[in-house]
């Protein structure tokens, strides 16, 4: 009975979930004329089964729109279109509208999901009027004015920047409220980005995802996974670890960081992390705050110091850079970690290869046991019996020949010994 109950509990679910079964076979079919909201995961991953039913919850409160589909991949079934799409880890959330394709990065709760997703397929056309400039935050505009192209360029590239950097429409008049900004070299249709205080303007000869990336981030801003990936993309990127509430500490460092050359940040990207929100990911580096961390990207090196003065945050990452400082980890270390994200990233990759080493050795072992068993058998073939060829009289004159010999050996070999026996009794 309770067999029964569990089965029909099982159908129930399988009945009210809102969630789409994605395959190879269905995805261009529900792609033409849908948003499509995927989860990408694996039945063994654990974050992915901490994570279904956050995201049935999405699939609820999204039942309503008809322009989106909330459905997930199972990349163990599903191999070409995780490939496809670049799945590298799981569980990865992805947004498919209009033949593009963004990645979420946000915090793994349904609120946040669910909100992205809505956010991400609005029409882009919030007024900069509505918003205020803040001194410390880099903001993207496109300027009244514009050709269409731009406006759908600028469209699509800064979905890919969502939540990192906002994008407004703005006019020349919403300049007015800041006196302090610099418009001279601003055109109606121009696209601009505004950091710092500092105004710069697109250059068309540029890719429009080159300046966004290039201009995305403030000079000191809060790290978290919005803009993660993004600070990352840097050949070095500095976290300094510090109580968020302190603020008089950040505003100095940020100050400081103000007065270094533009070129100092073409490969050097500098962030602010919570120790409260992100306390289990710093103190695995460092137990002492505040501190800055400093990686880098494409060796894996790690630099760490205790910083208790804001001064010293800027006096290190300056020697780091200018390689005046010692790696805290060394080559060991980077492998052992590589070697762990792709245990992590490719588990099917990594299965197959240790199956096939695995039958490789079995081979060997077997082939060289045959070898043994071979050389075995001839050592026996070796032993067989002597086979007499000849007629019948012929056999038996040889074999009688033999047993003559037989009896002359013996007692040759006995009158011998009695002989030498004999011998050392004389001597004796």
């Amino acid at each position: 009975m309770k067999l029964l109950l569990l089965i029909l509990l099982g159908l129930t679910l399988v009945v009210t979930s809102n969630i789409v079964e994605i395959t190879n076979e269905n995805y261009a079919m529900l792609a033409s004329d849908h948003a499509l909201l995927l989860k990408f995961y694996a039945p063994w991953c654990g974050h992915c089964q901490k994570l279904a039913p956050k995201y049935e919850e999405v699939a609820t409160h999204l039942k309503t729109r008809e322009d989106i589909i909330v459905g997930e991949v199972d990349c163990t079934k599903s191999k070409a279109l995780c490939t496809k799409h670049k799945v590298k880890g799981y569980p990865t959330i992805q947004l498919h509208s209009d033949s593009n394709s963004y990645t979420y990065r946000g915090p793994r709760e349904s609120l946040h999901i669910g909100q992205w997703t809505v956010q991400m397929l609005l029409p882009f056309d919030e007024p900069l009027n509505r918003h205020i400039i803040e001194p410390t935050v880099s903001v993207m505009l496109l300027v009244e004015g514009y050709d269409p192209e731009v406006h759908a360029a600028v469209e699509t590239v800064s979905k890919r920047y969502f939540g990192s950097i906002p994008v407004f429409i703005a006019s020349l008049k919403d300049f007015e409220q800041y006196p302090e900004i610099d418009i001279s070299e601003v055109t109606p249709g121009s696209v601009i980005n505004v950091r710092d205080g500092k105004v710069t303007v697109w250059d068309m000869n540029e890719s429009l995802d080159t300046f966004f990336n290039r201009n995305a981030l403030s000079r000191f801003p809060v790290i978290g996974h919005h803009n993660y990936d993004i600070l990352s993309r840097k050949r070095y990127m500095a976290m300094v670890a510090v109580d968020i509430d302190d603020k008089d500490y950040i505003a100095d460092v940020y100050e400081q960081l103000k007065q270094l050359p533009e070129a100092f940040f073409n490969d050097f990207s500098v962030g602010v992390i919570s120790v409260k929100e992100h306390a289990g990911y710093v103190r695995q580096f460092n137990t002492q705050f505040p501190a800055v961390i400093v990686f880098k990207q494409k060796s894996h090196d790690r630099w760490i110091q205790f910083t208790p003065e804001p001064d010293d945050v800027i006096e290190y990452i300056q020697n780091v850079k200018a390689g005046k400082v010692e790696s805290t980890s060394g080559p060991k270390t980077s492998l052992i970690g590589h070697l762990r994200r792709v245990l992590m990233q490719h588990p099917v990759m990594v299965i197959g290869i240790t199956c096939l080493v695995f039958i490789v050795l079995i081979s060997i072992v077997l082939l060289t046991s045959s070898k043994y068993v071979k050389e075995g058998e001839e050592e026996l073939d070796e032993n067989k019996p002597l086979v007499l060829e000849g007629t019948e009289e012929e056999v038996k004159e040889m074999l009688q020949e033999e047993a003559e010999n037989l009896p002359e050996i013996a007692n040759l070999s006995g009158e011998e010994e009695e002989e030498e026996v004999v011998e050392d009794k004389k001597n004796d």
